[in-house]
């Protein structure tokens, strides 16, 4: 009978849950940016597999109550004695701490991840982020012509052509050499260079610490294998590596840099080139035209207009193909959409974990107190309080999330402190962090136990005694 009656559910539920899955498909592709195809009727092993878990949950969800019912002893039910096991630690207790744990699992997750996202977005990555454009720049056109059309429009205030910008990756790296007297000693350890005019560093506000920028004349053209002369500003990690803590006392050194040999002129303040996933390399600027974008900074007024002044301007320069541009605090959010579709995520599992669990905790309540009516009503009789009822139901509870934390923490603890070794700027693990999930979770256990004890407590004892 019970098999029956989950299969029959069970079957009236699938096609619903179809339905629910084609109207929620959609909004996934959109938010994990994937083309995701649910038609059962065209893909065989999608439809097995849901065949067969269909029968699995219908045996599942039937299987239980039918065993637990035939183990009643029925001479005993028809004499009114207890036949039913309510002792605190029963099959049932350990689903509640279960969905205990899975619950103050999910609410640690979404603090721990929401705190780290927020320590990034909140974190000064050493450059301008705000309101700077990158900009493409139109084939076979790097000349200061575009770049000045670019600045005559009011609200464009700075431009610079670089290679790469910040929130890219620091990919471009030559064999470097650091000359110490008469000889060249080969670096061990990586620099990497990007390709920048004298105004990258203004245009990001980026500090220089020690020595000078760029001058406009003293651009460095490449000449095949031949040595050429090259100026440099490294940041303040390369000179710490190359043995320096002074930066100032590094101006004036020389590098032989691929086939550019020169000095270093200026030492700039390290800043995040990349991600926080990545600690703060050595790096180097280098006044050489292998330009790829243009970044300009705009200011806050009529950025419409300002937009549409770059479009026309590139059109200008090049018509045959159309003008791509990015904010670079867009860019700099994108590095992190790994974990924002997590956070998102969880906070969604989240929610559905505590609104089953909400829902299994009223019905488990709902038979304790159906289990202990003339228990409750004696202790009424005998001047029991709406406390003193509360306290008989609601106390197991408590000590189902209790012993939940207790196995749900260092689990959880480690996954969460293992995600936040993949960055090497994070947040530590507070111990507010820590007891919050069990406070939300005994919160919400009082408020619908108490619910359910008030409605209980509220009816006349008589009517649970009258049958004695």
């Amino acid at each position: 009978q019970f098999l029956t009656e989950s299969t029959l559910i069970t079957v009236i539920s699938f096609p619903l849950s179809l339905l629910l899955i084609q109207w929620v498909l959609p909004y996934l592709n959109r938010f994990m940016g994937k083309t995701l195809i649910f038609n059962p009727a065209a893909q065989s092993d999608l439809l097995g597999l849901l065949l067969v878990l269909l029968i699995f949950v219908s045996i599942l969800a039937g299987l239980y109550p039918a065993l637990f019912l035939s183990r009643i002893n029925l001479v005993k039910a028809l004499k009114g004695e207890k036949v039913i096991n309510t002792s605190r630690w029963n099959f049932r207790s350990w689903l509640v701490t279960f969905q205990y744990a899975v619950t103050i699992s999910l609410i640690f997750a979404i603090l721990v991840i929401e705190g780290q996202m927020q320590y990034i977005k909140k974190s000064d990555p050493g450059y301008e982020r705000e309101y700077v454009l990158r900009v493409d720049i139109p084939r076979n056109s790097m000349s200061d012509t575009y770049k000045n059309e670019l600045l005559s429009h009011p609200n464009v205030m700075k431009a610079s052509y670089s290679s790469r910008i910040p929130t890219g990756r620091l990919a471009d790296n030559w064999r470097t050499r650091f000359i110490k007297g008469d000889s060249a000693e080969t670096i061990n350890f990586r620099l990497p260079m990007i390709s920048v005019d004298p105004d990258f560093l203004d245009t990001y506000a980026i500090d220089l610490i020690a020595g000078e920028n760029f001058r406009e004349n003293k651009m460095t053209v490449l000449d095949g294998n031949t040595t050429v002369p090259g100026q440099y500003i490294i940041n303040e990690s390369a000179a710490k590596a190359l043995g320096f803590i002074d930066a100032s006392e590094i101006i004036g050194e020389e590098l032989i840099y691929g086939s550019t040999k020169g000095p270093i002129i200026g030492v700039m303040e390290d800043f995040h080139f990349e991600s926080l996933h990545s600690q703060i390399v050595p790096m180097l600027l280098m006044f050489h035209d292998d330009f790829r974008h243009i970044s300009l900074k705009i200011g806050t007024k009529d950025i419409p207009a300002t937009l549409a002044h770059i479009e026309d301007t590139y059109a200008m320069f090049d018509a045959e193909t159309t003008v791509r541009y990015h904010f670079v605090d867009e860019l700099f959010d994108e590095q992190y959409q790994k974990e924002e579709r997590l956070s998102t995520m969880i906070k969604v599992f989240a929610l559905i974990a505590i609104l089953i669990g909400c829902l299994g905790l009223i019905g488990m309540v709902g038979f304790i107190i159906e289990t202990k009516v003339k228990e409750i009503g004696v202790r009424k009789v005998l001047g029991a309080s709406s406390q003193n009822i509360w306290m008989l139901i609601g106390n197991q509870f408590l000590v189902l999330a209790g012993i939940a934390f207790l196995l749900a923490l260092p689990i959880s603890y480690w996954l969460l402190n293992g995600w936040l070794n993949e960055f090497v700027y994070r947040i530590d693990i507070s111990v507010l962090t820590i007891i919050a999930p069990v406070i939300v979770t005994i919160l919400l256990t009082f408020l619908v136990t108490s619910y359910q004890t008030l409605r209980a407590t509220r009816v006349n004892p008589v009517a649970y005694l009258k049958d004695e």
